[in-house]
């Protein structure tokens, strides 16, 4: 369906945020459920491996040579769980800006369009993120600047595989030559960190209430329940659905902004529009 394009304009940093928050309540229930598919996928999959654990654990109290095996299981399974969490996130993040280009250039959200979308381009995503995750990591070993410098080039590769259909190597050339401008760094360090500060506040409110609870128990040396567990798992999931569109959002926003400024992508929208009306 077609709907009214968004303002095709640059944006300064209120600007972006002000258009992101808009953008959020008038589709939320669209954004929301994008956001909470992997989310629930993942939270399955985390329970059911917390129930494991927790039953194994609850068991009697083990003696030092069977509690090793099960330490060690645990933590096994809990780095295998690593692997669906982060193919999730690559989805999620992929149909949340797949869903937010599509609104932007005036045509309507489509929850179940997006993931197909999303999961044609998966294994470019997977290579990007790979790549990208390497060299970040390489930039924080000799020191935190380059790694913070290195994450703020990379930031629009999940645009430039989901929205350009670029590979691997073109999508990491093509974010950084977008994010190249101090103008442009500046606008994505100071959105990361409000991002930043969001996800803490929210998280933070959601999940400390269950974290009051588990000190109190210890207070009493009592361990924590399963439901405890669960529910406290239960609320992060809940915290990430909240949060997670806003992060994509307001970086597809500037990704756009960007391209308005530097390629004059508004005028390319605005042909289009008049040839199709011709």
């Amino acid at each position: 369906m077609k709907e009214s394009p968004m303002d095709l304009r640059p944006m300064g940093i209120g600007d972006i945020l002000d258009s992101c928050f808009r953008l959020y309540r008038a589709n939320f229930l669209k954004f929301i459920l994008i956001a909470a598919i992997p989310q629930l996928v993942l939270f399955l999959i985390s329970g059911t491996w917390q129930y494991f654990t927790f039953s194994i654990m609850t068991m009697g109290t083990p003696k030092l040579e069977a509690a090793i095996p099960v330490f060690v299981l645990s933590s096994i399974g809990t780095l295998l769980l690593l692997i669906p969490a982060w193919c999730l996130y690559l989805v999620g993040t992929g149909a949340l800006a797949y869903a937010v280009s599509e609104r932007y250039l005036g045509h309507s959200i489509d929850v179940k369009e997006s993931y197909i979308y999303v999961l044609k381009r998966f294994w470019r995503l997977v290579g990007t993120l790979l790549l990208t995750a390497l060299m970040i990591v390489f930039g924080f070993f000799f020191c935190i600047v380059p790694g913070i410098v290195l994450m703020m080039l990379f930031i629009f590769t999940t645009q430039t595989v989901v929205l350009e259909q670029c590979r691997v190597t073109k999508a990491i050339s093509r974010s950084t030559s977008l994010a190249w401008d101090w103008g442009n760094l500046g606008k994505i360090f100071v959105i990361g960190l409000l991002y930043f500060i969001l996800s803490m506040v929210v998280g933070g409110i959601v999940t400390v209430p269950f974290m009051i609870v588990s000190m109190l128990r210890a207070q009493h040396a009592l361990l924590p329940t399963f439901e405890l567990q669960i529910l406290q798992t239960a609320a992060q999931s809940i915290s990430n659905i909240i949060v997670s569109p806003i992060f994509m959002i307001s970086f597809t926003l500037l990704y756009y902004d960007i391209r308005i400024r530097k390629e004059g992508f508004d005028l390319q929208v605005m042909a289009e529009n008049l040839g199709h009306e011709s």
